[in-house]
């Protein structure tokens, strides 16, 4: 990355995040690189060095990392990030199918939650949608911008509405064949002509906070439909911060 010290420099990125997946040898297991760990942290070193404005880390919590977070997190901030954002695992690609237990959702959400009170600087990613009680203390308030806000150029050209479609099927076009004005003005139809997920299961076609949530992370609707507000709410009634919680209906009756 040191090679490339001018050009960095020259394109002004206003943000960059480092993927950071386990705590040292963990890391390198999970991406099975010896090494990779004290590269990623030297990468943090750097970009904070030449001035970006913010160096964040990401790391995807598995069933190989999730009892290691709190080691993560704090070993990255003494490295220098100012974001540091916990995704679930994508159900897409490898994983396609695949995604975290409700236990491990639910340790993450306590872990942030608990973090935050404590002024630790980390977050759960938009992919776990409207998450009830804690929305908006978890990070920032929920809302799914693929398509309507935001998009994403990958590396080899294709634009995406977040940077976790990163599969050629969700691909919205091409900027080697198309120029991204267009790509943003006629592509993305089918987030912007409904902003509810389609196929939604009849639980959350039932549900009383479906207007908020949307169906939740589109990604992850698409593929599994998988709902984290449960384990939201099961952290946020075992924390006793919130008085009448218990009134709120119990999501897994629904």
């Amino acid at each position: 990355m040191r090679d490339y010290e001018e050009q960095l420099k020259k394109a002004k990125i206003e943000t960059i995040l480092v993927s950071i997946d386990g705590f040292r040898d963990n890391h390198d297991k999970i991406r099975d690189k010896p090494g990779s760990y004290e590269k990623c942290l030297d990468a943090i070193k750097f970009l904070k060095e030449i001035g970006t404005p913010t160096v964040g880390a990401s790391t995807v919590y598995l069933p190989d990392n999730i009892d290691l977070l709190d080691k993560i997190v704090d070993e990255v901030a003494l490295a220098g990030v100012n974001r540091h954002r916990l995704q679930a695992i994508v159900p897409e690609g490898r994983s396609k199918g695949k995604g975290n237990s409700k236990e491990e959702v639910k340790k993450a959400i306590e872990y942030v939650y608990h973090a935050r009170k404590n002024g630790v600087n980390v977050e759960v990613c938009e992919a776990h949608g409207w998450l009830g009680p804690l929305d908006g203390l978890l990070r920032a308030t929920f809302f799914c911008g693929v398509g309507l806000n935001t998009a994403c150029i990958m590396q080899n050209g294709d634009v995406m509405g977040c940077s976790l479609m990163d599969f050629p099927e969700h691909s919205e076009g091409n900027i080697k064949t198309r120029s991204i004005k267009d790509i943003w003005f006629n592509g993305f139809q089918k987030y912007r002509s409904q902003s509810i997920l389609p196929d939604l299961k009849e639980e959350c076609e039932d549900c009383d906070y479906l207007e908020t949530c949307r169906g939740g992370c589109w990604l992850h609707g698409m593929n599994d439909n998988f709902c984290f507000l449960p384990m939201a709410i099961d952290v946020a009634r075992e924390s006793g911060d919130f008085p009448g919680i218990d009134d709120i209906e119990d999501m897994e009756e629904k």
